[in-house]
This record gives structure tokens, sequence and C-alpha cells, in this order.
């Protein structure tokens, strides 16, 4: 998962949000995608390889991948979040499908063997039939920063010169479908919580129209749950009103309004992006290392007991 925001990922693992997100960007706000059409897939494929004599492993580790039944046909859909730009993102996103597809063929090849079919010609040496066909992957990269500065596609990453610039139609171009928060044009194509989320990380550099937001729609941000929530305060830069959160889970219902209220009588005007400082930034690390080791009890121990926090920050290598 890299570096892989944990509190996103745990949201679009759930169905009805997963099939939203690509309802809303993928098939442009038509609802062609129902949760029970989904199935979680592992996001681990891999391959092994022959280097210097040796067998190693060439693994893809990506974010949350779900199979989508049509009835006579399927689809690998695959989302990859990002809160920072990735230069290399065409040529990692073209690796992670290559690995989906040629773990597909390694598949089609065991069933024919454990089948006890006899494969002749073309086909023995291909391991699968003519007939045989592959399930189609979409990958599609959720960016939640500011403007994307890096590549779309694999065209891009080259530099040709007068001399190879007229081979350009012969080299296979790879681009991502890249989603990028800040510029949807309408956040209303979306039908669960990540309408309201991704209209809050739009508005976070503009406390006022942030708390004009959170004021017209309070009563449908009273009805997230945990996880909603989780994701929403990470993603605005809110790890401190996290703890806060997570540390009263076992004796009342957190409310976000009230700490976006409590936000804007901090008299923080600007971006939480820009205006964090080096302790809000360990501690931002801190909580979703945490977090990803399941430790939700050493959240709130860490944002009680200093002495404590500082014994995980050196446990986890936060300077």
């Amino acid at each position: 998962m890299g570096k892989t925001d944990v509190a996103v990922n745990r949201l679009l693992s759930r169905r009805e949000i997963f099939a939203d997100l690509m309802n809303g960007t993928v098939y442009a706000g038509k609802q062609v995608l129902k949760p029970e059409m989904l199935r979680q897939i592992p996001n681990q494929a891999g391959i092994l390889y022959e280097e210097a004599g040796r067998r190693r492993p060439l693994e893809r580790r990506g974010d949350i991948r779900m199979e989508a039944d049509f009835g006579a046909y399927s689809l690998i859909l695959a989302g990859e979040s990002q809160t920072g730009v990735h230069y290399a993102m065409p040529v990692r996103n073209m690796l992670y499908d290559a690995l989906e597809y040629t773990k597909q063929i390694e598949a089609l090849a065991y069933g024919h063997k454990m089948s006890g079919e006899k494969l002749a010609g073309d086909e023995f040496l291909s391991g699968i039939r003519r007939e045989d066909k592959l399930v189609p992957v979409v990958t599609a990269v959720l960016y939640f920063g500011d403007r994307w500065d890096g590549a779309k596609s694999l065209h891009e990453m080259f530099r040709l010169g007068p001399e190879t610039e007229a081979l350009r139609e012969y080299i296979p171009d790879y681009k991502i479908h890249l989603i990028s928060v800040q510029e949807l044009p309408d956040e209303a194509a979306f039908r669960s919580p990540l309408q309201q989320i991704f209209s809050m990380v739009k508005y976070n550099k503009d406390k006022k129209k942030l708390y004009r937001y959170v004021t017209e729609h309070r009563e449908e941000l009273r009805q997230f749950d945990d996880v909603e929530m989780t994701a929403a305060l990470v993603l605005l830069g809110e790890q401190k009103r996290l703890a806060q959160m997570l540390a009263e889970q076992e004796t009342e219902a957190f409310d976000m309004c009230r700490a976006i209220d409590e936000l804007i009588e901090d008299g923080r005007t600007e971006g939480l992006a820009e205006g964090q400082t080096a302790g809000e930034e360990r501690l931002s690390k801190l909580i979703l290392a945490l977090l990803r080791d399941n430790r939700q009890s050493a959240v709130e121990q860490a944002a009680k007991d200093a002495a404590f926090r500082e014994q995980m920050y050196k446990h986890y290598g936060i300077l």
C-alpha cells in the first residue's frame, strides 16, 4: 500500500462507496454499477522472473480492486488513491495492470492443465486456447491534492528528438484515468458520502466557503459513521480532531459540525495543507501508522499521553 491513506482505502472498500465513485466518474453520473454487482478481490499480484540465475518475485500492491459482474461478462475496476503527485504513475499503473493480465493468463493455463486438456501447436506454446479471453482492467487514480503536474500518459514521459519523433505512432501509449477531486465539475454526480467529502476537500482552502457548506449540510454530515468521518478528517488535515474523535467513540457521538465550527473559531483562515506545523505533520504520520496497524486504542493514548506519544514516534522512526 505504501503511503496510501489507510482511512481512504477503508472507505473505498465499501461496495456502495466504490460503485458510487465509478458511477460518478467513469460512467459520468449514470447509475450503471450496483453494490451487489461488486466483489472485492486481493490487491496483490506478482510473477517470478529470472535474474542472474535466480528466480525473483515482481509484485504489485494496489489499493482497492473490485470485480464487477455484468452477467455474461465481467470487469476489474481498480482505485488508486493519491494525496501527492506520482511522477511515474503511467509506468506504475501499466505495470500493475500488466501483472493482473499475466495473473489471468497463468490461471487460464493452469485451468487447462488441471482439466487434463491437451494443447498442441501454438496453443501449447501459449498455454491458452485461441478462444480464451481476458477480463479487462480499468484503473482510476483518485487524487486529492492540488493541480496534478505529472504525466498523464506514457508518451508524455518520453523525450523524442527530430530523428525519433516519427516513431511516436509506433510506440504503444498508456494513459492514466485521473480523477482530481479539486477539478470535479459537479459533486452532485455522487450519491453517497463521497459527495459531501469531496465538496469539503474542494472548499478546504477557503474556510468561509467550507463553513457555509457545513452549515447548509449539517444534518447530512451528522449521519456520517466512524469510517466516513475518519476519511473526511484525514483529508481535511484534521489529525488532532481525528484523535479526539477516536477518544470520544466510547462515550459520545463525535459531531463533525462541531469540529468545523471550532476550526473556524480558531481563526485558521489559511489552508491546512499550507499551515500545518511540524508537530501536526508528525502527529499525522503517527496516527496513520497506528491506524495501519489497527491500534486505535494507541491513538487515544497518544492523544492524551505526551510521553507515550514520544515513545511511539521513536518506535515508528518518525523524526
